[in-house]
C-alpha cells in the first residue's frame, strides 16, 4: 500500500503526496494520473492527414554544416502549421530529433525564428539552431496566433501585441474543440512528432523536446501525455499543474479535479525530463503560490524527489529526473543550454 510522504510545510494539507512502494502501486498511480489527465484536457479531434509540404530548402554551412527546410503541416484541416525542419549534413540517418518549442508573450511576432538563430535580441533561444549543430533532426514549429501563424483578425502580421497571444486566442481555439489554450498546445505538439514519425532519416524511437518559457510549459505538459517524448527539457519558472477550468492549478488552490505539478511529473518516470529553472526567475503574479524564490524552489525539489523515487521503482537512473536552479532570472543561459544538449544526447543515445 502506497504511503504519503512529508511534504514541505508550505504546501497544504489537501495536497496529496502519495508514494508507491512498489513498481506495481507506481504503475497504478501514473495510470489513475493519466486518466484525471485525459478528463481535464478533454477530447482531442480526430488526427487528420499531415498533408506536409515543403515550401523552400537550402544548404548552410555553419560548423559542420545542416539543411533548412521550411514546411508546413495541417494540425487540423485548415490549421496549417508553419515549421523550420533542420537536418544535419553530417552524421548517418536515422538522426535523433527534437521538437523545440519557443517562447510567447514578448515574441508573438518571432516565434519559430528564434528557436533557429533568426532573432537577433535572442540569442539565448537559439537552441534549435545549436542542436542541429549537434547531429540532432530539429523541428521548430510556430505555436498557434504566433510567427506567421498569426490569426487574422486578432493578430495582424508582425504585431508584437502580448494581449493577443494568450485569452484572447481561447475563442479561436475553442471553435477548433479544445477545452483549454493548453490542450490545443499539446495536441499540437503531438502532431509535431506525428510529423518527425515520417520522416525516414529520423529515429522514431529517439525524439525529445526542449522548450523556454511558454515553449517549457508546453513541452512539460506534452512529455507527461505523449511517451513517444522520450525526453524533455524546459527552460522556466514554470510550476502550474492543469486545473478543471483549463488555466494552472497552483499550491494555495484547492480543486480536487485538477493536477499539481508534482503529479503531472509523475507521468514522466521512467522517461525523462530536465527542468532548468533560474533561482531568481519570477513566476507569473497569477501563481500567487509562495511569498519567496527560496520557498518555491523548495517545493520544486521536494517534487523532483518524488518523481526519483518512481525512477528507481522502475530501476532506471535517477539521474533521468533532473532539476537544476542556476542563479539567474528568466532565461536559458549558454552553460546550461550546453548542458542540457549533453543530457539529451545521452538519453537520446
Amino acid at each position: 500500500m502506497s504511503k504519503t510522504r512529508s511534504k514541505p510545510s508550505l504546501i497544504p494539507e489537501f495536497v496529496s503526496a502519495r508514494v508507491p512502494d512498489s513498481l506495481l502501486e507506481a504503475k497504478e498511480m501514473q495510470y489513475e494520473l493519466s486518466r484525471k489527465y485525459l478528463r481535464l484536457l478533454g477530447s482531442f479531434p480526430e488526427r487528420c492527414d499531415l498533408n506536409p509540404k515543403v515550401v523552400s530548402r537550402r544548404r548552410l554551412s555553419w560548423f559542420s554544416g545542416y539543411t533548412e527546410c521550411h514546411v508546413t503541416y495541417e494540425s487540423q484541416p485548415g490549421d496549417v502549421v508553419p515549421a523550420y525542419l533542420l537536418v544535419p549534413n553530417v552524421g548517418t540517418p536515422p538522426f535523433p530529433a527534437i521538437v523545440a518549442q519557443h517562447q510567447c508573450f514578448v515574441d508573438c511576432d518571432v516565434g519559430k525564428d528564434a528557436v533557429v538563430g533568426k532573432a537577433y535580441l535572442r540569442p539565448d533561444q537559439a537552441y534549435g539552431f545549436e542542436l542541429v549543430n549537434q547531429g540532432f533532426v530539429v523541428l521548430a514549429p510556430d505555436s498557434i496566433n504566433c510567427g506567421e501563424r498569426n490569426i487574422r483578425g486578432l493578430r495582424e502580421e508582425g504585431q508584437r501585441d502580448k494581449s493577443k497571444c494568450w485569452g484572447a486566442a481561447f475563442p479561436y481555439v475553442q471553435s477548433l474543440g479544445f477545452r483549454s489554450f493548453y490542450a490545443k498546445h499539446i495536441y499540437d505538439a503531438m502532431r509535431a512528432v506525428d510529423y518527425l514519425e515520417t520522416l525516414d532519416f529520423v529515429d522514431r524511437h529517439r525524439i525529445g523536446m526542449i522548450g523556454h518559457s511558454l515553449g517549457a510549459g508546453t513541452t512539460f505538459w506534452t512529455t507527461a501525455m505523449d511517451s513517444r517524448i522520450r525526453c524533455g527539457v524546459a527552460s522556466c519558472h514554470f510550476l502550474g499543474g492543469l486545473s478543471s477550468n483549463g488555466w494552472g492549478l497552483f499550491y494555495r488552490r484547492k480543486d480536487e479535479q485538477g493536477l499539481y505539478f508534482h503529479e503531472l511529473l509523475q507521468l514522466i518516470p521512467p522517461r525523462g525530463f530536465l527542468m532548468v529553472l533560474g533561482a531568481n526567475d519570477k513566476p507569473f503574479p497569477e501563481q500567487g503560490d509562495f511569498d519567496t524564490a527560496e520557498d518555491r524552489n523548495a517545493v520544486i525539489r521536494w517534487a523532483f524527489e518524488g518523481a526519483k523515487n518512481i525512477c528507481r521503482l522502475y530501476q532506471a537512473p535517477p539521474r533521468r529526473i533532473e532539476l537544476r536552479l542556476p542563479n539567474y532570472g528568466h532565461k536559458f543561459s549558454k552553460k546550461q543550454r550546453q548542458y542540457a544538449y549533453r543530457w539529451l544526447a545521452r538519453h537520446l543515445s
